[in-house]
C-alpha cells in the first residue's frame, strides 16, 4: 500500500505546485474603478452607497428610480467592481496628479477623469489620452444631444488634427453670461459686456478670479466693436452662421501681445470698480444682497434663481449680444487606465434616468437628451418647467431634436432658470469654445498675476513716463521762456 500511496501523493503534491489553481478559483478578485471629477458633480448615491436601487426623491414614491452603479454593473457585465472616487476643485488639480505618476513612471492614480474643454485639448496635445471605444458606450450615442456630438466632431475645436470625440465624450455644458437681481439691475444693462462699466453698479459686481474666464471678459470688452460688427453681418444675412461663428472664435481666442496688453488695462480699471474676485462666492453674495451682478457660468445661475424664486426673489441670467463663451465638461481616459471599467461607468452615466439624477443633484445641464425611445430628460425638463397657460414660447428643438415635445409655453419666473439651464438657440449660435491657450499659456498668466498683484501693465507704465517726461519738458519750457522775459530786477515767485 505504501508502495503506491507515497508516490501517488508526491505526484499529485507536484502537479499541484507546477499547476497551481488560478487566481479565480480561489478567490474572485474584485476589480477597483478609480474616478476623479469636481467637488458636488454629481448624485454620489449613484455609485457610492451600497447596492441597489436610487430614488430621485425618496419621499415620493412615484419618483424615479435606477440601479446604482455597482448594482449595474453586475446584472450587466457578470462581475463585481468596487469604486473609488475621487474630487478635485480644478482641471489643474486633476491634470497635476496624472502629470506626477506619468513622470515617475507609475501607473495613472485614475482610470476616468472629468476635465473641462481647455484641458482635455492640452491632454489630447500632449498624449497622455486613451482613445474612446463608442461601441463600448452605446447610451452616449444613442442619447447625447446631437449638438453636443457636433461641438466635439467639429474640426474648429481638434488639436493637432485630432477631434475632441476621438478622445472625450460630455458630461456636462454651458455658457457665461451676466447673473443678475432683476429687482435692481435692467435687463437691458446686461445685454452688453459694457455692463461691468455701468457707474449704476460700482462695487455691485463680482467676476471670476479665474485666467480663462477673465481674460474672455476682458476680450469681449476690447473687441466689443469687432464682435457686433460681425453679428450685425449674421443678421443682415451677410455672412453665413459658419463663418460668424469662425470669427467670433477667432476673436475670443486671441492671445497676441496687443491683445494681452489690451485686455491688462481693461481689467485693471474694472479691478477698481467692481466689489472683489470670487471663484464660488457670487452667488450667495447675490442672496445676502451684497452686489447686483455676478459674472457667472450657467449652472450656478440655474441653481439660485430657482433657490430664489422658491423665496420671492428675482434673480435671472443673460448672455450679451457681443457672444460668450459655451464650455464643455467631459470624460476622458489617462493613459493606462483600466478602459474597460471607465467606458462602462461612461455608459452608465449616460443613460438618461442617470443624467437625470446627476442633473438635479448638481444644477448644471447634461449632455443627455434621450431620444423618442427614451424622453425622460425631456419629461423631467416639461414637468420642471412648462407651464400650459404660460405666455412665453420655448424652443429647445436644437438640443432634444425637431419633436414637438420640444416646443412648450412656460411662465416668467419659470423661463429665468429656464434660459439659464437651456440658453435659445439664437443665444447658442453666437457662443464658441475658448481653446488651451498652448505656448501662450505663460504670458497670459503672467498678465493675470500683474492683474491680481495691481502690477501695471508695461504699455501703461511706459505712457506714464513718457507723459511725465513731456510734463517735465512742458514746464521746463514755461520757466525758460519766461525768465527771458522777465523785467530787469523782477523776482519770480515760487508757489509753496
Amino acid at each position: 500500500m505504501k508502495k503506491i500511496f507515497f508516490p501517488l501523493f508526491a505526484a499529485i503534491l507536484a502537479a499541484w505546485l507546477a499547476f497551481p489553481p488560478s487566481a479565480p478559483a480561489l478567490a474572485a478578485e474584485v476589480e477597483t474603478l478609480h474616478v476623479c471629477s469636481w467637488e458636488e458633480y454629481a448624485n454620489e448615491d449613484l455609485f457610492l452607497n451600497e447596492q441597489g436601487e436610487v430614488a430621485l426623491d425618496e419621499e415620493d414614491p412615484e419618483s424615479l428610480r435606477v440601479q446604482n452603479f455597482v448594482t449595474w454593473y453586475k446584472a450587466n457585465y457578470g462581475k463585481d467592481v468596487n469604486i473609488e472616487y475621487t474630487t478635485k476643485g480644478t482641471c489643474e488639480d486633476m491634470y497635476n496628479d496624472v502629470l506626477i505618476a506619468k513622470a515617475a513612471g507609475n501607473r495613472t492614480p485614475y482610470d476616468l477623469i472629468c476635465p473641462s474643454d481647455y484641458m482635455i485639448q492640452k491632454m489630447i496635445r500632449e498624449d497622455m489620452l486613451e482613445p474612446i471605444s463608442y461601441e463600448k458606450i452605446p447610451n452616449y450615442t444613442a442619447y447625447a444631444s446631437n449638438y453636443i456630438k457636433s461641438v466635439y466632431e467639429d474640426e474648429a475645436n481638434a488639436v493637432n488634427g485630432k477631434r475632441l470625440s476621438e478622445y472625450a465624450v460630455g458630461y456636462m455644458w454651458g455658457t457665461m453670461g451676466l447673473f443678475y437681481n432683476a429687482d435692481n439691475v435692467a435687463l437691458s444693462d446686461m445685454q452688453t459686456w459694457m455692463a461691468v462699466f455701468n457707474v449704476l453698479y460700482d462695487n455691485r459686481i463680482t467676476i471670476k478670479d479665474s485666467v480663462r474666464d477673465t481674460y474672455f471678459l476682458g476680450l469681449a470688452v476690447v473687441y466689443r466693436d469687432e464682435l457686433n460688427a460681425w453679428g450685425d453681418k449674421y443678421e443682415s444675412g451677410e455672412c453665413t452662421l459658419a463663418e460668424y461663428r469662425a470669427a467670433l472664435s477667432e476673436i475670443c481666442n486671441r492671445t497676441d501681445d496687443e491683445s494681452l496688453t489690451k485686455v491688462a488695462e481693461t481689467l485693471a480699471y474694472v479691478k477698481k470698480i467692481m466689489f472683489g474676485f470670487e471663484l464660488d462666492n457670487g452667488k450667495n453674495d447675490m442672496l445676502a444682497g451684497k452686489i447686483d451682478v455676478n459674472f457667472a457660468w450657467s449652472g450656478d445661475a440655474a441653481c439660485y434663481i430657482n433657490e430664489a424664486n422658491e423665496e420671492g426673489g428675482r434673480l435671472a441670467y443673460a448672455v450679451p449680444r457681443e457672444g460668450s463663451n459655451v464650455w464643455f465638461d467631459g470624460w476622458v481616459m489617462p493613459k493606462g487606465a483600466n478602459t474597460e471599467l471607465a467606458e462602462a461607468f461612461i455608459n452608465y452615466m449616460c443613460l438618461p434616468e442617470v443624467a437625470v439624477m446627476n442633473m438635479d443633484a448638481v444644477g448644471y445641464t447634461s449632455v443627455v437628451s434621450g431620444n423618442a425611445e427614451n424622453s425622460t430628460m425631456l419629461d423631467y425638463i416639461r414637468d420642471w418647467y412648462m407651464d400650459e397657460e404660460g405666455d412665453i414660447e420655448v424652443d429647445l428643438s436644437y438640443f432634444f431634436g425637431d419633436i414637438p415635445e420640444a416646443r412648450f409655453t412656460t411662465n416668467e419666473d419659470s423661463y429665468r432658470p429656464l434660459y439659464a439651464q437651456y440658453s435659445d438657440e439664437e443665444t447658442i449660435n453666437r457662443c464658441v469654445m475658448m481653446v488651451d491657450f498652448g505656448d501662450r499659456t505663460a504670458q497670459l498668466n503672467n498678465m493675470w498675476s500683474k492683474v491680481k498683484s495691481g502690477s501695471f501693465p508695461t504699455l501703461i507704465v511706459l505712457l506714464s513716463i513718457v507723459g511725465a517726461a513731456a510734463l517735465g519738458g512742458i514746464i521746463y519750457l514755461i520757466v525758460y521762456f519766461a525768465k527771458r522775459h522777465l523785467p530787469k530786477g523782477a523776482v519770480m515767485i515760487r508757489r509753496g
